[in-house]
C-alpha cells in the first residue's frame, strides 16, 4: 500500500497541499489550451477546488474559485489557433457557475470541518481534564483510605485495650464480691451469736427483774437489728452494682 506523507507539521502539510493544487491547476490549464475537449478537461478543475478544504484559511474555496474563473476565461482567449465551438464561451460561463456552486459547497464543508475539528479539540481537552481530575480523585481516595485505615487500626487497638481493662475490672469485681460475701457471712454469724447470747441474758434478767438491765438489753437488740439492716442493705447494693447495665423501657414503667 502506497502512502504519501505531506509533512510532519500542519504548516508543512498545508504547504504541500498548496503546491499540489498549483501544479494540478497548471497542468489542467495547459491541457485546456492545447486540447479542445471542453467539459472533459474543465471537470478536472473541481479536484483542486475540493483539495482547498485542507487549507487552514477560511475563504480559500472562494479564492480558489476566483482563480479557476480566470483560468477558464484565459483558456478561451489565450490561444485562438485551436478550433473552438461557437458555444465555448457560454459553456465556460455555465461551468463557472458550477464552480461557484461547488465552491459554496466546499466552503460549507470547510466550515463543518473546522467546527468538527474545534469540537474534537474541545472534547480532547475535556477528556484530558477529566483524566487529570480522575487521577487526582484516585490519589485523594487512596490518601483518605490510608488515613481511615490508620484510624481504624487505632480504634481496634483502643477497643482491645478497653476490653482488656474491662476484663480486669470484671475479675476484680468478682474478687471483691466474693470477699464481701465472706465478710457479710462472718458478720451475720457474729450477729447470730450475739442474738443467742442476748436471749440467754434476757432469760437471766427475767429471773432478776432488774429494769436497768432490761433497758440495756432492749438497746442491744435495737443495735443488733440495725447491724442486720445494714448488712442486708450492703447485700442489695452490691448485687445492683455487680449487674451489667442494660436499657429499660421507661414508657412501660410510666
Amino acid at each position: 500500500m502506497i502512502r504519501i506523507t505531506l509533512g510532519s507539521t500542519p504548516k508543512e502539510q498545508e504547504r504541500s497541499v498548496v503546491i499540489a493544487i498549483a501544479c494540478l491547476s497548471l497542468c489542467i490549464f495547459a491541457a485546456d489550451i492545447t486540447l479542445p475537449l471542453g467539459f472533459v478537461i474543465w471537470t478536472l478543475y473541481l479536484v483542486p477546488l475540493l483539495m482547498s478544504v485542507w487549507i487552514g484559511y477560511r475563504y480559500v474555496p472562494f479564492l480558489m474559485a476566483g482563480l479557476l474563473f480566470i483560468a477558464l476565461l484565459l483558456g478561451h482567449f489565450v490561444v485562438d489557433s485551436l478550433p473552438r465551438s461557437a458555444t465555448d464561451l457560454a459553456d465556460r460561463g455555465i461551468f463557472i457557475l458550477v464552480i461557484a456552486i461547488v465552491a459554496l459547497l466546499v466552503w460549507e464543508i470547510r466550515q463543518s470541518y473546522a467546527s468538527l475539528k474545534e469540537e474534537i479539540v474541545e472534547r480532547r481537552t475535556a477528556q484530558e481534564q477529566l483524566e487529570a481530575l480522575a487521577a487526582t480523585l484516585e490519589a485523594r481516595v487512596a490518601e483518605r483510605t490510608g488515613e481511615l485505615s490508620k484510624v481504624n487500626d487505632q480504634l481496634s487497638c483502643d477497643i482491645a485495650e478497653r476490653k482488656r481493662i474491662e476484663a480486669a475490672l470484671a475479675m476484680a469485681n468478682q474478687k471483691l464480691l466474693l470477699l464481701s460475701q465472706i465478710t457479710r457471712h462472718d458478720i451475720s454469724n457474729r450477729v447470730f451469736a450475739l442474738l443467742v447470747n442476748l436471749e440467754l441474758a434476757k432469760e437471766q434478767v427475767a429471773i432478776l427483774k432488774d429494769p436497768e438491765i432490761e433497758e440495756n438489753i432492749l438497746s442491744m437488740e435495737k443495735n443488733i437489728a440495725g447491724v442486720q439492716a445494714q448488712v442486708a442493705f450492703a447485700k442489695d447494693y452490691q448485687e445492683i452494682g455487680a449487674q451489667i447495665p442494660k436499657w429499660h423501657k421507661v414508657d412501660a414503667v410510666i
